[in-house]
């Protein structure tokens, strides 16, 4: 019974100094002076927009380009093909493709007949491919969308214009005038979403493509080759196409 009670003193010393040791750790990382397990994601791969902005060392111009374009992809069009890898940077090959491969990460990707372009998450354009239509002319710019048709590219401002180089079928493609907030094409014409909520359509002429109804309308979507868009009660019509009103 002599050694009882320093054993239980020497227990009570060890428990105590535990406890306080779990009690400075959970304090600490409370405070975030300890990183946390969770808290350590890739720069390609962001928990959250708030994770992402905080590895990001570019500033977003716009929620389309918070996060980078799903990787890896791989894009084909004609001759020429285009991929993202881990980290979302653009490597392209094909005919007179010289651009060394982007050290910024892609935001947007998409492809015409013979072309491709791709966003970065800076707003800044990258185009390759055919240029016999002149579809890769897209004037210096910062971007914060973009649309491909066929052989015409077209891209939307950070100042809400919309930019468009090529041809199509009955023409070239012209640049619409007023501010706008989404851009979408087909592969002869394209239609934005003006600020107002009305949408306009240019391009070529055919099945009605360039006559949308009456706004206003809050989204763009593309459903069965045709273009449809939604009102602020949630009802969506399409057109392009006799006799469609619905996806």
């Amino acid at each position: 019974m002599a050694n009882a009670y320093p054993v239980r003193s020497n227990l009570r010393q060890r428990a105590f100094m535990t406890a306080s040791f779990v009690l400075s750790s959970v304090t600490l990382l409370a405070l975030g002076l300890i990183p946390s397990a969770q808290a350590q994601h890739p720069y390609y791969e962001p928990a959250s927009a708030e994770a992402f902005a905080t590895h990001n060392p570019f500033a977003p111009l716009s929620p389309q380009l918070l996060f980078p374009s799903p990787t890896p992809t791989l894009i084909v069009a004609g001759d020429t093909s285009c991929a993202l890898d881990h980290q979302a940077r653009l490597s392209c090959t094909g005919p007179g493709v010289t651009e060394p491969p982007t050290s910024t990460p892609i935001a947007t990707i998409a492809a015409g007949a013979d072309h491709i372009c791709a966003l970065d998450i800076t707003g800044s354009v990258h185009c390759v491919g055919d240029r016999s239509h002149h579809q890769l002319a897209l004037p210096a710019d910062v971007y914060v969308d973009l649309a491909l048709g066929e052989r015409f590219s077209c891209a939307l401002t950070a100042n809400s214009r919309v930019r468009c180089a090529g041809t199509h079928p009955q023409g070239p493609m012209t640049s619409p005038q007023g501010t706008f907030r989404q851009l979408i094409t087909t592969d002869h014409h394209a239609c934005a979403l003006r600020n107002s909520g009305e949408v306009y359509c240019w391009g070529a002429a055919q099945d009605n493509a360039l006559s949308p109804p009456q706004g206003p309308f809050v989204n763009l979507v593309k459903a069965h080759h045709r273009l449809c868009a939604q009102r602020p009660d949630g009802v969506t019509l399409c057109w392009g196409h006799p006799n469609s009103h619905s996806p």
